[in-house]
């Protein structure tokens, strides 16, 4: 089911009274990062189930503008689970960190609609490639 972009204006003011601090993820949280605890962290999994179900309409698109509001309605639905769910960065930009309690920071709204519209664009990629594979060579 497609997501309702009907409220293309996602959560800024919390994102950005929050951004200075350190936090805690909760199970909603995608965390921006790499390593196999970010990829099997649990609002990491979500992330990518939400971001195959809004594939399709993403692939169909044509306007750059319905692209952006499909990735504008996946990060509403993060941000509309319960607990609300965030894009959280490493707030030391260390592996170590990664298992220590509070360091993270919350994203900005724009470097978490790069997030969404890059695996967007890398679901895309994968799935065309996939029917054009290159015969004989």
């Amino acid at each position: 089911q497609q997501l309702d972009f009907n409220n293309n204006k996602y959560n800024t003011s919390h994102n950005k009274r929050r951004s200075a601090m350190e936090v805690r993820p909760n199970e909603n949280d995608v965390l921006l990062g790499r390593g196999h605890f970010v990829n099997k962290y649990p609002g990491n999994q979500r992330f990518r189930d939400v971001v195959e179900e809004q594939k399709p309409f993403y692939i169909a698109a044509v306007k750059r503008k319905d692209k952006r509001n499909i990735a504008i309605g996946i990060i509403n639905a993060i941000q509309s689970s319960n607990p609300p769910g965030r894009f959280l960065v490493d707030s030391k930009d260390s592996k170590i960190s990664i298992l220590s309690d509070g360091a993270w920071e919350v994203a900005s709204p724009d470097k978490a609609l790069q997030k969404v519209l890059h695996r967007l664009r890398e679901n895309k990629a994968k799935g065309e490639n996939e029917g054009m594979k290159i015969k004989g060579g």
